[in-house]
């Protein structure tokens, strides 16, 4: 909309148009040229009054935004501090490509705090996130079609599943490699592949083969869990497309992405958790409520009456035993989620951690400017013995 000056302007300027056209006078066409003119150039004045303004707004949101950058990158360097010091082979090296350590000092200054989380850590305990560090796993890929994936409906409808096998070690050293699977640098670890290699298992129409994969990263995200427990993530890239000829499964060459449940067997036992803790206590008052409701229930089948206030009262009673029985059934779930059977853990060659049995697979699609992550299937992990021979599989019987 024009500005209300323009308006008028505009308006004595057709004004003034007719009057020209009728008159037919040379002196007022050349002052209808004048004014044009001086509507022209007011015009571009206001034009470069809001190009100044908007390249004003612009500075001011690329300050803030590098201000809040620069902030979260504070609070990881804190967070590296004082939570999780993480040991750094070369802090120079690591910070060479910081975008927001603009100066020499600011360099040294982050090459310092290192230097005292190194320091911090050889005396500080292992916290519950570091469990797993220097811990060797086989992880078993099972790829093939699940409930929910988006992978397209061509892709293994037959059943058919691609089975692969890897060697991994979660190591201690940071992460430098920013990743949004793991939500941040905060805490992410290097996931190192043994060999670097991956083995397919053979089919009947085809033998197995290997394919290269490299180093990934890792991260035991606290509290993002059901009920509030912890899982792990991890990712690693395969360098090939993988699959059996023939087969309708196929592994995209590029990221995968694995996540399953982490509990650490330490804190359980600290807090007593082991046989004696709220599944114990909630079988308890299941088996006390059962032994109540078989009462009531005999005791009603006892009394001949068709009709009497007591038989009313056990009804009642019985309805909401049943309520209640719903409630602790609830709870035992929760409890289960909370605290899940060994049977259904990976325990770590320490017994100091927990991983579930299963976990999922997934790959990270774009499309336009949304990110989804599309199923791939399932894994299955084991403890291995972290033997430190450089080629451990000729000690294999």
């Amino acid at each position: 909309m024009l500005p209300k000056k323009a308006l008028t302007s505009s308006s004595s300027l057709c004004v003034k148009a007719i009057r020209y056209t009728t008159n037919q006078d040379d002196t007022d066409v050349d002052e209808m040229k004048r004014d044009i003119a001086n509507l022209r150039e007011e015009a571009m004045r206001r034009l470069d009054a809001l190009n100044v303004q908007f390249h004003d707004i612009e500075n001011d949101l690329l300050s803030k935004k590098r201000e809040e950058e620069r902030q979260k990158f504070e609070k990881f360097v804190d967070a590296a501090k004082e939570d999780e010091p993480q040991v750094i082979v070369s802090p120079k090296d690591a910070f060479s490509n910081n975008p927001f350590a603009e100066t020499e000092e600011e360099i040294l200054l982050e090459q310092r705090i290192i230097r005292e989380s190194e320091q911090a850590t050889s005396a500080a305990p292992k916290s519950t996130v570091q469990l797993l560090d220097n811990s060797r796993w086989r992880l078993m890929l099972n790829i093939g079609r699940e409930t929910g994936t988006w992978m397209p409906k061509t892709w293994g409808v037959s059943g058919e599943r691609l089975l692969m096998n890897l060697e991994m070690e979660f190591t201690p050293q940071q992460l430098y490699d920013r990743e949004e699977f793991l939500n941040g640098l905060g805490g992410a670890k290097i996931l190192h592949v043994i060999h670097n290699e991956a083995t397919v298992a053979p089919t009947i129409q085809e033998g197995g083969k290997r394919i290269r994969v490299r180093d990934g990263g890792w991260k035991v995200a606290t509290g993002e869990g059901p009920m509030g427990t912890s899982i792990l993530r991890f990712y690693v890239d395969l360098e090939e497309e993988t699959g059996h000829k023939g087969s309708d499964v196929t592994c995209p060459a590029g990221r995968i992405y694995c996540t399953c449940g982490y509990f650490s067997m330490e804190e359980r036992n600290r807090k007593g958790l082991e046989g004696s803790g709220m599944k114990d206590l909630l079988r308890e008052q299941i088996r006390d409520l059962e032994t109540q409701f078989d009462s009531l229930q005999a005791e009603n089948e006892m009394d001949e009456n068709l009709f009497s206030w007591e038989k009313v009262r056990r009804a009642k009673q019985m309805m909401d035993m049943r309520l209640e029985a719903c409630r602790l059934n609830q709870q035992m779930h929760d409890a289960y989620v909370v605290e899940p059977d060994k049977a259904l853990l990976r325990l770590s060659r320490d017994q100091s951690v927990g991983l579930t049995r299963e976990g999922g697979v997934c790959r990270r699609q774009k499309k336009g400017m949304a990110i989804e992550y599309h199923i791939l299937g399932k894994f299955e992990v084991a403890a291995m013995e972290n033997r430190e021979h450089s080629d451990y599989r000729a000690l294999l019987p």
